[in-house]
Formats: C-alpha cells, sequence, structure tokens
C-alpha cells in the first residue's frame, strides 16, 4: 500500500507541468532601473512629500537611523516623515549614488548624502552629512522599492 501511494504521488509529481522559465537577468538594466527610480526617490525628498517617498518603501519596509529607534512598517515610516516634513523645510542638497549590486530581485545600493533643513517654527538651519545604504526589492510589477535603508553620520566634536 505505501508503494501504490509513493508510486502514485511520484507519478504525479512527474506529470505535473513545469514551472515556467525565469526570464534572463539584464543586470545593466537592471542597474539603470534601480539608478532611474532612485532618482525619483531624490526628487519626492525636494519637494517635501511624504506620501511620494512613502511610496518608494516596500509595506514591511524597514529604516535604521543613526542613533535613533528602528522605524519598521508603512505606518510607522508615514507618520516619521509627515512629522518631520510638518516640522522642517527640507533640501537634500546632494546624494549621489556611488555604487549599485544588483543579484536577481535585489539590489545593494551605497553613496553619500548632504542635507538641509529648516525649522518652519523658526530657528536656525541645520546640514548634515553622511553614508547610506539602501536594499532594493524588485516587485511582481518590476518596480524596484525599498526594503531595508540605512545611513549614518560622522561624529562631531
Amino acid at each position: 500500500m505505501a508503494r501504490s501511494i509513493l508510486s502514485g504521488l511520484l507519478l504525479l509529481v512527474a506529470c505535473a507541468p513545469a514551472a515556467p522559465p525565469v526570464p534572463a537577468a539584464d543586470p545593466a538594466a537592471d542597474e539603470a532601473a534601480v539608478r532611474s527610480t532612485y532618482e525619483r526617490f531624490t526628487a519626492a525628498w525636494n519637494v517635501g512629500d511624504a506620501a511620494a517617498i512613502a511610496a518608494f518603501y516596500t509595506p514591511a519596509a524597514v529604516r535604521i537611523p543613526p542613533d535613533s529607534a528602528m522605524v519598521s512598517g508603512a505606518d510607522a515610516l508615514m507618520s516619521g516623515l509627515t512629522t518631520f516634513f510638518g516640522a522642517n523645510q527640507y533640501t537634500l542638497d546632494e546624494a549621489p549614488i556611488d555604487d549599485v549590486q544588483v543579484s536577481g530581485d535585489l539590489a545593494v545600493v551605497r553613496g553619500s548624502w548632504r542635507d538641509t533643513a529648516v525649522p518652519r517654527a523658526g530657528g536656525e538651519a541645520s546640514q548634515s552629512q553622511g553614508r547610506w545604504l539602501t536594499v532594493w526589492r524588485r516587485q511582481a510589477d518590476g518596480n524596484w522599492k525599498i526594503t531595508l535603508e540605512m545611513w549614518s553620520m560622522p561624529a562631531m566634536g
């Protein structure tokens, strides 16, 4: 009896349709798509559009800011962005990409940044700079979204 069940399962597996082939990767096209998406992402930062920025992240994305609590998930991310832009006029002065590494449906992107934030309630502008690292994941629709982000700022003093 066990043999006939095993034989039946093997026959079922052997007759099952094969999974469709995975399309061949095009690393150059993937890198170009990530870079293009990143350009739109930085443009959204410069207009202070929290909803547009949040749309560049996966629903379960994680942000790891320096010296602060980790932010996880779309609601927490949106809340933090809304609070930040409500309190500050922000300009991402520069944030060039230094490197993009694509492997399948993941891309690791790193660079540096310099920004200026002016408190809306008044006060001195503050400038910051540092390095950043993001992990992007290709979505089912082919678009790239950030799933993990972290950045650092040099120690002051």
